[in-house]
């Protein structure tokens, strides 16, 4: 059915498969049933009355369709709608839409109403719709609909897809709900406005929006930047909230409002009161949160209040500011921060655990409570006013200025310095008060105050008046009801002792004296005060009593001021750290110097000597006392110093304990009770002598083990604090060097030598020696460096580990008992646990870690080369650590034996003994740190290996080495050097330019090793291998300088001492760090080119060959000797041996890899005899043929039937040897190398194959003879 142009289609009821409004212009009542109905344009399609449609729209282009003038009608369509031309209203009035299916919008959309109807499931798209839009019923949503009017929502919409929206493009009104998985987008101007709208997540896009009133609810919302989110009104988002970067969210211009937010908030934007001039009571804008918060862009509005009980964490880049206000009690789960005026508002707030902390930077004011085991921290600039009374677990003051007034309660409130803490106005503090060095507390200038304290007070700062004159009295007073300790500044106008008031007091009698056994007559006071201001500074004690109705009352518990009442501390020192005589004739015998600087072996010491079991049966020496200092050499002298410079007196709270270091730990600790002299009984005479419980010990080294044993055996009530310092707690490779090779133990620093074989003779039943080898814990089959200490190349697996090393040292003749013996104590003592403990590790320190053995070539002799571990010089880093402290502390670059009395180690030391560690200042000395960050080394190591000296001189010509008298010079500081056997080695540190000289000490080769190390890795190796020394009177050199640039190093070598450097000398290899890693030997196998007789014998001549391997670093060299080691040849592969005489021979050789490592010596024996000459020709032809290098059998027997001619001749008589018998040898022999020669011309035959049948011919020239 066609409408025409001018037509009026005022129907009740029509039918028609399709209906055509044709182009023009028709007016439209009625309802209209057609499976489509058609609105052609152009043309204006004037809806006259109420018009119903029962089935689809479709609107053409430039037709139009609205209401009549003057006139609400509306237009009902029951199907879907396509627009391509436009919906609009009259010039009054408006044509209202009622659509219950698809729709969509190519045109234009703009009429007054447009109710989408119906649960039917639909899709609306295209351009946005305009006008007012109602979704009064439920439905199904599938498309992306864009609404650019104000959209009602009064029902719900479902969006199943996550990838579904609904945008506003102008405002959304309403209280409904979208469900399901899809977004509500708020376009840029669209307003949240008078709604009640639930949504499963909401965005508002970039751009300005505005939210007038209510709620939403979504379980995400986010504020997209760049805009500013304007807040109108009141408004409540129930849901987690994200703003993001250059999103502003404030109150509207002029209005004061809140907004509460029932959820997380993550700010990346701005929140911030809207600013323009007006009263911040009323335009400000307020945030309600009842979750977390991560700030990590501004947070500055006027108020923000925490709400609900739910426990939360405050976090974020940056502290929230203005107003924070607690609404309700919870618990936070971090450390805030907040920059603004905090209040508690009497509420609590837990903090519980104790390394929380809420940090104020601006100002805490009202009052409340934190509970648990948290802090409050002023700041530096903050302000604490506790009008109404705030209290927490502990508050800090922290470095820097801050003003305090009124009360307040913590178990601790401590005052940090520098800096200075001004009380405003009189303030009291329930708690202990501890002011840090460097602070200082005084009144506010112009101001007169009291500072109360009910608990006890340790100044170690300054106490004391403004003191800007002023006509008044603007003075501190201080009041104190607990005990006193001054050990700062304490000068203000006066100090008070006050205690509770008793309301029917007559008066009080006070009493003050420094000896409490000895109380002078008590002093009447009628007020709960008594000035101490001249006690202040002595060591006093008091205590008052109430007189009531003239009868005294009970004395109040007794206060103190500076007590002297310290843990008396004992210092145990290390192994050989103590003076040992002779018990009858009382002369020393270790160390005894002077004995020590005569020439000799030291032979002296061998009264330190021990039978087998260790066991000392003749009481034969008696332990003096511990070294002090020993010729401006500091072990322990500075640390009692500095113990007696705070009140420590020798004997009186000061011990020393020195021991015999030779016997077993166990023994020494107090395993046997018996000795008087041991530990235990030790520690006990100090408790009985001065009547107290417990003693704080300070141990070094071997001192530690002997400490920890003590603990083993009788727990820790004896013991408070536990100071371990630089104890092997693993043991030390050190120990094995002693037992193996000796050792100086040191004694090179001074102006004599210990005798290293005479170390290592005494010690050989020393148990403490053994004890000290390194433990099952002190092995690490992960580490590379703690992988094994002892590298064996004659062991089938050389890195040994714990078994392997013992049995190492049983085989080489070490005490079997001892060295059985020596795991139990760490067995007992390696995992224990103490309370109270601090262990103080030495590090950056070269400290022997390794030691590499194999076989010289003389069977009596080994070579060596020792791996520098990071240390202290005796102990190696991951033993020091082996203890189970509470604390942790790490001293760089000193060495092992002078750890005590460095500075740095002391003054910690003081501060642990004074329980003031977590306060220490490390900035003051950079070799001490709380971490191990500062135990780097870096230098270069350098080593010489038989038979000449190793010398090294700085820039300023100091020396270290051997000098004229065989004695080790050590004149460079931070150079180490050891020796063993004939092999010398020295570590250089980095930073400085170095001389090498080597002198010979006798005829022969050395090996020189040049290997640079960072950080404590061993990196790049410089690799010298036998160098020649003509004469004792040759000497080399080289340079190492500061930038350690080892790969250009050359020795330049004096061969006749006349100081003319003739030869330069090339290193052999230069190795990275992974290849000089290389332990492994190279594997040489020998090659006999030889027939081969059937007795296993060879036939002359016999070539020798030789073919190496080595995976990592590469074979250098293969040597060889034939029936001989006295004398070696390097292998020449291109000029190998001959041996052309028959006779038994044994050929010895090995190789030798770039990084050194040098195989065992192999021997292989062969017997050598001449050969048949046609017989061996024939084998040899018939071996040809059976191996395939003469290719055709025919050819074979050819060779041999000229072969079996020559047989038949040698078979005639003799006499017919001379005429046609040497011609026919002649020429058969011509023959056959005439027709070898063709054959391999013909390539029949290989040119090596050629050579072998050509040279073995011309034996049938001996049948000529």
């Amino acid at each position: 059915m066609i409408i025409g142009d001018g037509s009026s289609f005022f129907v009740n009821s029509v039918t028609a498969p399709k209906i055509i409004f044709d182009s023009g212009y028709q007016k439209i009542k009625g309802s209209l049933y057609a499976g489509e109905v058609l609105f052609a344009g152009p043309g204006n399609k004037e809806i006259v009355g109420g018009t119903n449609i029962y089935g689809d729209l479709a609107i053409e282009e430039s037709a139009i369709a609205y209401n009549k003038d003057a006139n609400y009608f509306s237009l009902t369509v029951e199907g879907d709608i396509v627009n391509n031309g436009s919906i609009q209203n009259n010039t009054s009035y408006g044509l209202y839409v009622y659509s219950s299916g698809n729709i969509e919008n190519n045109g234009i959309w703009n009429n007054y109403r447009t109710y989408l109807t119906g649960n039917n499931i639909r899709t609306i798209n295209g351009n946005p719709l305009g006008g007012n839009i109602y979704a009064n019923d439920n439905f199904e949503m599938l498309g992306n609909p864009v609404f650019g009017g104000i959209f009602y929502l009064g029902a719900t919409i479902t969006l199943n897809d996550i990838n579904q929206s609904i945008t506003i493009l102008s405002g959304i009104e309403g209280s409904g709900e979208i469900a399901g998985q899809g977004t509500l987008i708020m376009g840029d101007g669209s307003k949240f406005d008078g709604a009640y709208i639930t949504a499963p997540k909401v965005i508002f896009s970039a751009g300005d929006q505005t939210m007038v009133d209510y709620q939403l609810t979504a379980s995400e919302i986010i504020f997209k930047g760049p805009g500013t989110k304007t807040m109108a009104h009141g408004m409540t988002l129930n849901g987690n909230v994200a703003i993001e970067e250059g999103v502003v969210i404030q109150n509207k211009q002029y209005v004061a409002n809140t907004v509460k937010i029932n959820g997380n908030v993550e700010n990346r934007g701005t929140i911030q009161d809207e600013g323009s001039d007006c009263s911040p009571y009323t335009c400000y804008f307020s945030l309600e949160v009842s979750g977390d918060i991560v700030n990590n862009g501004v947070w500055k509005n006027n108020r923000t209040y925490l709400v609900s009980n739910n426990a939360r964490s405050i976090s974020g880049t940056d502290p929230l500011r203005g107003n924070i206000i607690v609404n309700d009690d919870f618990t936070i789960l971090n450390s805030p921060v907040f920059n603004g005026y905090f209040s508690l508002n009497n509420k609590t707030v837990a903090l519980p655990n104790e390394d929380q902390s809420i940090t104020i930077l601006g100002r805490i004011e009202w009052g409340g409570t934190i509970v648990g085991q948290g802090s409050l921290i002023m700041a530096d600039g903050s302000f604490f006013d506790g009008r109404t009374h705030i209290t927490a677990p502990k508050i800090i003051f922290d470095t820097g200025n801050q003003n305090i007034r009124y009360y307040m309660t913590a178990d601790e409130v401590q005052f940090k310095g520098p800096g200075i803490k001004t009380i405003l106005t009189s303030t009291e503090i329930n708690g202990n008060v501890v002011v840090d060095e460097d602070v200082v507390i005084q009144n506010k200038q112009y101001v007169g105050c009291e500072l109360t304290v009910n608990g006890d007070i340790e100044n170690n700062g300054t106490i004391q008046d403004e003191g800007t004159p002023w006509s008044y009295f603007v003075f501190l007073i201080m009041n104190i009801s607990g005990n006193i300790t001054n050990n700062g500044i304490w000068n203000n106008y006066r100090t008070n002792a006050v205690w509770d008031s008793i309301s029917n007091a007559d008066y009080y009698e006070f009493n003050i004296t420094d000896d409490q056994n000895n109380w002078p007559t008590a002093s009447i006071v009628y007020d709960n005060r008594y000035s101490i201001k001249y006690y202040i500074n002595t060591s006093s004690y008091w205590r008052v009593r109430p007189i009531i109705n003239g009868l005294p009352g009970e004395w109040s518990e007794v206060r103190t001021i500076n007590e002297i009442s310290r843990i008396p501390v004992l210092i145990i020192p290390g192994i050989i750290a103590s003076y040992l005589n002779d018990a009858h004739t009382n002369e020393e015998i270790w160390p005894n110097l002077i004995n020590m600087a005569m020439p000799g072996d030291d032979s002296y010491l061998n009264q330190l000597i021990l039978p087998d079991n260790g066991i000392s049966n003749e009481n034969n020496i008696v332990v003096i006392d511990i070294f002090r200092e020993i010729d401006n050499y500091d072990f322990f002298q500075d640390l009692i110093t500095e113990l007696e410079n705070e009140g420590y007196e020798e004997n009186k709270d000061l011990f020393v304990f020195p021991y015999d270091w030779r016997l077993d730990i166990s023994y020494i600790a107090g395993e046997n009770n018996n000795d008087p002299n041991n530990l235990a009984n030790n520690i006990l005479k100090i408790k009985n002598q001065l009547g107290i419980d417990k003693v704080d010990v300070i141990a070094h080294s071997m001192g530690g083990l002997v400490a920890k044993k003590y603990i083993h055996l009788f727990g820790t009530s004896s013991i408070d604090k536990f100071i371990d310092i630089a104890s092997p707690h693993y043991g030390s490779p050190k120990a094995f060097k002693i037992l193996q090779y000796g050792d100086d133990l040191g004694m090179k620093m001074f102006i004599f030598g210990l005798d290293s074989n005479r170390t290592q003779i005494i010690s050989q039943n020393f148990p403490s020696i053994y004890q000290l080898l390194p433990s099952r814990d002190y092995f690490d089959p992960e580490n590379y460096y703690y992988h094994h200490y002892i590298y064996d190349t004659a062991d089938s697996i050389p890195a040994l580990d714990y078994d392997a090393s013992i049995d190492f040292m049983k085989l080489s003749g070490r005490n079997w008992n001892l060295l059985d013996r020596a795991q139990t104590i760490h067995d007992e003592i390696d995992d224990l646990y103490v309370p109270n403990s601090y262990n103080i590790v030495g590090c950056g320190v070269p400290t022997l870690g390794m030691i590499r053995v194999e076989d010289r070539m003389s069977t009596d002799d080994k070579s060596y080369n020792i791996y520098q571990f990071n240390g202290d010089g005796t102990v190696p880093l991951r033993s020091a650590m082996g203890f189970n402290a509470e604390k942790q502390y790490y001293v760089s670059g000193i060495a092992h034996a002078y750890l005590p009395s460095t500075n740095g180690v002391r003054q910690l030391i003081m501060s642990i003994l004074n329980n003031r560690e977590d306060n220490f200042d490390f900035s003051g000395f950079n070799n001490l740190s709380a971490t191990n960050n500062i135990c780097d080394f870096s230098g270069t190591q350098v080593s010489f290996h038989s038979p000449i000296d190793l010398h090294i001189y700085d820039e300023s010509y100091n020396h270290v080495g051997p000098d004229k008298n065989g004695d080790i010079e050590m004149n460079i500081p931070g150079v180490t050097y050891d020796i063993i056997g004939h092999d010398k080695f020295a570590f250089l540190p980095a930073g400085r330019n170095y001389i090498i000289i080597g002198s010979s000490t006798d005829q022969g080769i050395f090996d020189a090793r040049i290997q640079k190390i960072d950080n404590g890795d061993y990196e790049d190796l410089v690799y010298f291998h036998d160098i020649s020394l003509g004469s004792i009177n040759t000497k080399v050199k080289y340079s190492v300088d500061s930038a350690r640039n080892i790969q250009n190093i050359e020795i330049l070598k004096d061969s006749d001492g006349d100081g003319a450097f003739e030869e330069t000398i090339e290193p052999s290899s230069v190795l990275s760090m992974d290849e000089a890693r290389d332990n492994e030997l190279p594997v040489t196998n020998i090659e006999i080119s030889a027939e081969q007789a059937a007795d296993g014998a060879y036939y002359l001549p016999a070539v020798i060959g030789f073919i190496a391997n080595d995976n990592l670093s590469g074979v250098l060299n293969i040597k060889y000797s034939i029936n001989s080691t006295s004398t070696w040849k390097v292998y020449d592969e291109n000029n190998q041996p001959i041996i052309e005489e028959q006779g038994d021979y044994t050929i010895y050789y090995y190789g030798i890899d770039k990084a050194g490592n040098r195989e065992k010596v192999k021997s292989t024996e062969i017997t050598l005899e001449e050969q048949d000459c046609l017989e061996g020709l024939l084998d040899l032809f018939n071996n040809l043929y059976e191996e395939g290098n003469i290719k055709e059998e025919k050819k074979k027997d050819l060779l041999i039937h000229k072969l079996e001619l020559i047989k038949q001749h040698l078979e005639i008589s003799t006499e017919k040897k001379d005429g046609e018998y040497q011609n026919i040898i002649m020429n058969t022999k011509d023959f056959l190398e005439r027709i070898v020669d063709q054959w391999y011309n013909k390539n029949w035959l290989t040119k090596d194959i050629f050579d072998i049948i050509i040279n073995r011919i011309q034996c049938i020239n001996n049948y000529l003879n």
